[in-house]
């Protein structure tokens, strides 16, 4: 906003020169109620004052009233002013104390850096104490399972040297103690027939099943390994029987349920399919090829053991299931 929107020279020049009209004067009278600048002026307009020229007695009372207003003469105000001694002293505490402030910063911010790179080493031991610690477990877990595989395929070939007639022992097969469950002492099983004739299939059998009966208490009394061993060695000496081909079943599931092993799970169901691809519990062996093969992330293997489940057993109870898998691996 300009001067004469706030003060209205051109209607003040009018004023002067008298050549204001009635709107204009009306103009000019609102504006100086409400603005004491111009009302001032006006009336000096109205008194005749802007028509005489300033005489020196008026000069000097304005100097004398802008130096009050300043505060003082221009001497007073050249006396008051600091010297250059003065100011230099000034200014060099000025200096002192901002250099005291800039080192007092640069402390704190080294004694933080200090902070965090002490922090950061701590961080990086405890990282690497961890790494060692998990590195040494998988280790001794690795060294574990390999040596109850050692040992299951000892009492497997143990078990495969059983004659038939002769009495038959559970494998003796250490197994991982669990929480709450003590493992029970093998017991002596006596199959039907002592005699040292050539075992018949009928022999052969009862031998197989006593054998399977042993596998499963070991495996209701929580002794996993043991079961485990017991179904592995039947299947290497009864491999013609019934009980031998239940097994593969069994196996398969506890591996699978129990121990969370899929991959050996997935071998176990695909052996009795090789065996039985049409027996009793196909349908079973292929609801658990399937869900051995989704755990491990082959969804290939996936999509067709639910394509064989639903070609070979149509009336299936686990046929919704298999749709539902198939839409879901669907592209």
């Amino acid at each position: 906003m300009s001067r004469i929107d706030l003060h209205m020279d051109e209607l003040f020049d009018g004023a002067r020169t008298g050549t204001l009209s009635t709107l204009e004067a009306t103009r000019l009278q609102a504006h100086c109620a409400q603005c004491a600048a111009c009302r001032a002026e006006l009336g000096w307009i109205g008194d005749g004052l802007h028509l005489g020229a300033a005489s020196d007695a008026d000069r000097e009372r304005g100097a004398r009233a802008v130096e009050a207003l300043l505060g003082g003469a221009p001497e007073a105000a050249q006396t008051a002013r600091p010297s250059g001694r003065v100011r230099a002293a000034t200014v060099s505490r000025w200096q002192a104390a901002a250099l005291v402030c800039l080192g007092l910063l640069m402390a704190s911010a080294g004694a933080a850096l200090y902070t965090e790179v002490q922090a950061w080493r701590a961080r990086e031991a405890a990282a690497t104490t961890t790494a060692a610690a998990r590195s040494s477990e998988r280790a001794s877990v690795a060294a574990r399972v390999k040596a109850q595989r050692r040992a299951r395929a000892a009492a497997a070939h143990d078990a495969a040297q059983v004659e038939p007639g002769a009495a038959i022992m559970a494998p003796a097969v250490p197994s991982i103690p669990l929480p709450g469950v003590s493992a029970p002492e093998p017991r002596r099983l006596q199959p039907p027939s002592t005699s040292n004739a050539p075992a018949s299939p009928l022999d052969r059998a009862r031998s197989a099943e006593a054998l399977f009966a042993r596998a499963n208490a070991e495996r209701t009394a929580g002794a996993l390994e043991r079961a485990l061993a017991g179904y592995e060695a039947l299947a290497l000496a009864f491999p013609e029987t019934r009980s031998a081909l239940a097994s593969h079943i069994s196996r398969a599931e506890l591996l699978l349920r129990r121990m969370h092993a899929p991959a050996e799970a997935l071998v176990a169901y695909r052996s009795y399919l090789t065996a039985a691809p049409e027996g009793p519990l196909a349908e079973q062996a292929r609801v658990g090829v399937a869900t051995c093969a989704q755990q491990l992330g082959q969804d290939d293997e996936d999509r067709k053991a639910w394509l064989e489940l639903l070609e070979q057993h149509p009336g299936s109870l686990h046929a919704e299931r298999a749709h539902a898998r198939l839409r879901a691996l669907s592209p």
